[in-house]
């Protein structure tokens, strides 16, 4: 900032995160666990030299995932198989820094995966997995920082279809050890979020197909 001074000028970011988890062992092979979170963010605006009154803009956002593990052998044959799901959501008010507008928007972002691996033989394994994942716009993307960043409240949560597939060997003999791994993947994103510079000299985040 430029010739004002932080009691005239000082925006306040702040972020309250908790988390709980934990684990259960329902047989001999299958475990679970589950894990809850909460985070509560937001922007207090403070600018003496505005004639625009803006109030403070905030979002709270909670998840919920669960994941099972099956895991065993058939013969020699070790195999492990982890389905996960999840819950995002989140309730934001915004306000912009720019005119005092307020908005409001929610989300709900449903994710899942499911993971699975074979070791047929000791030291060599096939692993894989698919997910239908996202991710929520930061509150820097929403809210913008009055300066270089300006916010877009209107963003939509990115989207992602994707999938691994990989082999890892691993051995040891004669006094040495070593490891070797293969693994490819593919990722598709929907709305992904990009930064676009204006006229201006600003950057706005925009979804993209």
């Amino acid at each position: 900032q430029f010739g004002l001074v932080p009691r005239e000028t000082d925006d306040l970011l702040f972020r309250f995160f908790a988390r709980a988890s934990g684990a259960i062992r329902l047989a001999d092979f299958a475990d679970a666990s589950a894990l809850v979170t909460y985070a509560r963010e937001g922007v207090l605006p403070r600018d003496a030299r505005s004639s625009v009154d803006v109030a403070p803009s905030e979002r709270d956002s909670a998840t919920a995932a669960l994941e099972a593990r099956f895991h065993g052998r058939v013969g020699d044959a070790r195999m492990e198989l982890r389905p996960s799901g999840r819950v995002e959501l989140a309730d934001a008010r915004l306000s912009d820094l720019r005119t005092g507008d307020t908005d409001h928007a929610s989300a709900a972002l449903p994710g899942a995966r499911v993971g699975a691996v074979i070791e047929p033989v000791r030291g060599l394994a096939i692993a894989g997995s698919l997910s239908y994942l996202g991710r929520l716009p930061t509150v820097l993307e929403l809210f913008g920082d009055r300066g270089l960043f300006v916010g877009n409240a209107s963003l939509r949560p990115e989207q992602a279809l994707g999938g691994d597939l990989g082999l890892s060997l691993e051995g040891a003999g004669h006094g040495l050890s070593g490891s070797a791994e293969l693994r490819g993947f593919v990722l598709g994103t929907g709305d992904l979020v990009v930064y676009r510079r204006v006229e201006s000299g600003q950057i706005v985040p925009e979804n993209v197909g």
